[in-house]
């Protein structure tokens, strides 16, 4: 709704992009305490990251949802919801490229941690035979 008004549309200034998105960072309520247990507010938050997208690449800021992510979402990512362990990742994928290299800098720990998650440490797969993957990989 809001990119089809002519303020928020294709040609409009950086001031109205960063007004938008403080408009999604508020209803992302990115201010509020993280509650893993709170499935509303995963979902709230999972939406507007969808909905700030188009905006990051057209040059609205992405520090505040990237903090809160880094800060917040990040540390507990093993506790959340199956089902929206993916959705988090796909979005935080979407907004990478999208970051300031300070904030990048900032989230890169935190990011590695949260692959050794993701695909599992090597050490949780030793005996496991991956010349399958490799093959597969290196032939792309």
């Amino acid at each position: 709704f809001l990119k089809s008004l002519s303020i928020f549309g294709e040609k409009a200034p950086p001031e109205r992009l960063k007004e938008l998105i403080g408009i999604i960072e508020g209803q992302a309520d990115l201010d509020a305490q993280f509650d893993v247990s709170d499935a509303d507010h995963i979902d709230r938050l999972i939406s507007c990251l969808f909905m700030a997208i188009p905006f990051f690449v057209r040059g609205a800021p992405g520090s505040k949802f990237l903090n809160y992510l880094n800060k917040h979402i990040i540390p507990v990512f093993d506790k959340l919801p199956e089902e929206r362990k993916l959705d988090l990742l796909k979005a935080l994928a979407e907004i990478s490229p999208y970051t300031t290299p300070q904030d990048s800098r900032q989230v890169l720990p935190s990011v590695v941690q949260l692959l050794k998650i993701v695909t599992g440490q090597p050490s949780d797969r030793l005996g496991e035979d991956f010349s399958e993957y490799y093959k597969d990989f290196t032939e792309r």
